[in-house]
C-alpha cells in the first residue's frame, strides 16, 4: 500500500511538471512582427526549438534541418495593400509528414516531438489574425505550404511558382499557429494582429 501511494504520488509529481512546462511556453497577446533582417547570410537562426517573442522556429540540429538565414530579396504588398520589402529570409526544409503529424493531435508550439521540426509555430492567449510571407526555394510541383490552426489546416499555397505567397487565417479565439512546408522553403515575415 505504502509502494502505491508513492508511486502515485511520484506520477502526480511528473505530471504536474509537465503541465507547468507545456504553461511556461511564451505566448504571444499583442501585435507582433517578426523577419530575419537582424541577420547575416548563413548564420544559423535556429538548430533546435527555441521561442523568439513567442515565434517558435523549430529547427533540428539533426543533419539539414537547421533553419540559417539566406539573402533573398523580395518585395511587394500584402493583402490589405501595405507595400513590403525583406532582404533577408529564414531558409529551412520541408517536412514531407509535418502536415499529418499536426491535424492529427492538438500540441503546444514548444512540443519537443521531433516529428513536428522544420516548421515555425505559435501559441496565441488572444484571438486575431496572422499574416505569413512564404515561398518555396524554388518551384516544384505536387508539393504543398500551408498554414494550420490547432489541428486545422486554414490556408495553403501551391508551390509550383516561384514567388511570394501570404498566407493569413483570422482566428475568432486563442490557439496554436503552425506553418511549413513539405518542399524546402523561405520564410520573409510573420505578423500576427490581435482581434479588435
Amino acid at each position: 500500500m505504502k509502494r502505491n501511494l508513492l508511486t502515485i504520488g511520484l506520477a502526480m509529481v511528473a505530471l504536474f511538471a509537465i503541465n507547468v512546462q507545456a504553461s511556461a511556453e511564451d505566448k504571444v497577446t499583442n501585435e507582433t512582427y517578426w523577419n530575419f533582417e537582424s541577420y547575416q547570410a548563413g548564420d544559423v537562426i535556429s538548430n533546435e526549438i527555441k521561442s523568439d517573442k513567442g515565434l517558435y522556429l523549430r529547427g533540428s540540429s539533426a543533419q539539414g534541418h537547421d533553419i540559417v538565414a539566406e539573402i533573398h530579396k523580395r518585395q511587394g504588398k500584402y493583402a490589405d495593400g501595405t507595400p513590403w520589402k525583406i532582404r533577408m529570409a529564414a531558409s529551412i526544409n520541408g517536412n514531407p509528414s509535418l502536415k499529418k503529424d499536426i491535424t492529427a493531435k492538438k500540441r503546444t508550439a514548444g512540443n519537443e516531438n521531433p516529428k513536428v521540426d522544420r516548421c515555425f509555430a505559435m501559441n496565441t492567449t488572444v484571438p486575431g489574425t496572422i499574416s505569413v510571407l512564404i515561398s518555396p526555394r524554388k518551384a516544384v510541383d505536387d508539393k504543398e505550404i500551408f498554414l494550420i490552426f490547432d489541428t486545422q489546416v486554414v490556408a495553403t499555397a501551391d508551390p509550383s511558382e516561384d514567388k511570394v505567397y501570404e498566407l493569413i487565417y483570422k482566428a475568432d479565439r486563442p490557439g496554436v499557429f503552425w506553418f511549413g512546408a513539405d518542399c524546402q522553403y523561405f520564410v520573409y515575415a510573420v505578423k500576427f494582429t490581435p482581434a479588435q
